[in-house]
């Protein structure tokens, strides 16, 4: 038999009910507390505080030795802690043993329990029993399509970005779900489940305002704990954007558009792809938030983040047990449908080096490697091989224009060659590159104008090399050598003024 939701079983009659006995709920909830939160002790049977025939719901990714491989078909894992962790009520004997408070919605913790035991078994089934009050001041109707609960409306939740604290570090790691997360998962469950109608006594459709806001509550919950899941849904449940697949029957107002954008870059910041594209999109777009050198910083960073775990090819984790983590493991809540490839992330992050960031230090250089990622990325699809060599032109390009712009030498020390020193700016970088595409090197066309500057001195005089139509003189005996002879070039008054 399944694990109950009342915990035990006592009475003289044996009836399943729990009565004013609260020593056996504690109980599972001490279990579950003291594990470390990877398993629950539950269905316990027995008279007055002797406790036969358990049921237990486990982790198996956080067990070890034989348990580990005890998995049968009464352990429900995550949907098992949950189910009894909706149905708990915090009491007197788990305040004397210290235990902490699992969050449950003002609508929940208003309702009173049923004295009828509940199964699991038949809650995970979907046949629920509690009709919950709400306590919004909106009355308790059911909610159709055409109505909407807002967000700012359910009680006791602080929808303001600034007073949520989304500081978390957590490296990535081959469990399936940390164990300081499980609560959280939890969390998330309830709300799937209110979502889905397993917790209701209302058609499979229909949702009452109360479910929706505690629904709402448990996702804030999860949310404030960090749980990728979570943080996704809740941003989607902010923004404008369409979740017609998840709580439809909620909306938001501007005011919540803030922590929509706050939500997606925790989510970034915890390694999750598709808040990487979101957050990129939404500030490359100027939604939810002005386009600031800051913000695209920002969004530069996301799409090269974006563009690296998406094509990367290292080992992929295997897919955690069904029962390990909330059914809503994994899920983008449509924040994947960003339009970015790797490779257009790339370009994309390039252009902003290359235009809107291309003041911060070391501009050119980032532009350069990105447009080579680029390439690099198009050129694993056979269909992308002339986006590839456009990406690879514009790196060549950002790497001249950096050498030019910056004043780097563009000799190579190890020939031996001495340092060629183009202290060019602005346009007129493009009329040398003009004068000196007639020569066989830049350095030939810098020492033709060196030879030309060195004349017009001689002859106390510039006026005729400021025509531009006047051809330059030949070149020196051991120029004119050369396999590939020099041709002649005009000689523009701007980029003779450079040698003054």
């Amino acid at each position: 038999m399944a694990g109950l939701v009342r915990s035990a079983e006592f009475s003289d009659e044996n009836t399943r009910t729990m009565g004013a006995k609260k020593t056996p709920q504690t109980f599972s909830y001490f279990t579950f507390v003291k594990s470390g939160r990877s398993l629950m002790v539950v269905d316990i049977q027995g008279i007055d505080d002797i406790y036969t025939d358990p049921v237990i719901h486990f982790l198996p990714c956080h067990a070890s030795g034989s348990f580990r491989k005890a998995d049968s078909s009464v352990n429900l894992g995550i949907r098992g802690f949950a189910l009894f962790l909706w149905s708990h009520r915090y009491n007197d004997v788990d305040r004397t043993l210290g235990l902490p408070v699992f969050a449950l919605a003002r609508s929940e913790l208003e309702t009173p329990v049923p004295e009828q035991g509940t199964c699991i078994r038949d809650l995970n089934a979907g046949v629920g029993v509690w009709d919950l009050t709400s306590r919004s001041g909106h009355g308790n109707s059911n909610v159709g399509s055409s109505d909407k609960v807002l967000l700012s409306s359910v009680p006791d939740l602080d929808l303001r970005a600034s007073s949520w604290d989304l500081s978390f570090h957590r490296p990535k790691s081959s469990v399936a779900l940390p164990l300081d997360l499980v609560e959280a998962a939890c969390h998330m469950e309830i709300a799937a489940m209110y979502h889905e109608g397993r917790l209701s006594p209302n058609a499979a459709s229909l949702r009452t305002r109360a479910e929706l806001e505690a629904a709402i509550f448990h996702i804030a919950e999860a949310a404030k704990q960090g749980l990728p899941e979570a943080l996704l849904a809740l941003a989607r449940l902010a923004s404008d954007m369409d979740h017609s697949e998840f709580l439809p029957q909620v909306s938001s107002t501007e005011a919540e558009r803030p922590l929509c954008l706050a939500l997606l870059r925790t989510a970034s910041n915890l390694g999750v792809l598709a808040a990487h594209g979101a957050v990129a999109r939404l500030l490359v777009d100027g939604v939810y938030s002005d386009k600031t050198e800051e913000a695209l910083l920002v969004a530069a960073n996301c799409l090269e983040k974006y563009a690296s775990d998406a094509s990367e090819t290292g080992t992929v984790l295997p897919e955690p047990l069904k029962h390990e983590v909330c059914c809503r493991h994994g899920c983008s809540f449509g924040w994947d449908a960003h339009g970015w490839e790797p490779h257009s992330a790339y370009a994309r992050a390039a252009e902003l080096y290359e235009h809107e960031l291309r003041s911060r230090p070391g501009s050119w250089a980032k532009s350069r490697e990105l447009w080579s990622l680029a390439a690099e990325c198009a050129l694993e699809d056979p269909r992308l091989a002339k986006q590839a060599m456009r990406y690879t032109e514009k790196a060549e390009q950002e790497e001249l224009e950096e050498a030019q712009g910056s004043g780097i030498d563009a000799c190579d020390e190890s020939d031996g060659q001495g340092a060629l020193v183009l202290r060019l700016q602005g346009d007129l970088q493009e009329r040398f590159q003009k004068f000196a595409a007639t020569f066989t090197s830049p350095e030939d066309a810098l020492e033709r104008l060196i030879q030309l500057a060195e004349s017009a001195e001689a002859a106390n005089t510039a006026a005729p090399y400021a025509c531009k139509d006047l051809p330059t003189a030949p070149l020196k005996d051991a120029e004119e050598s050369s396999a590939a002879p020099l041709k002649e070039a005009a000689v523009d008054e701007d980029v003779w003024a450079l040698l003054g």
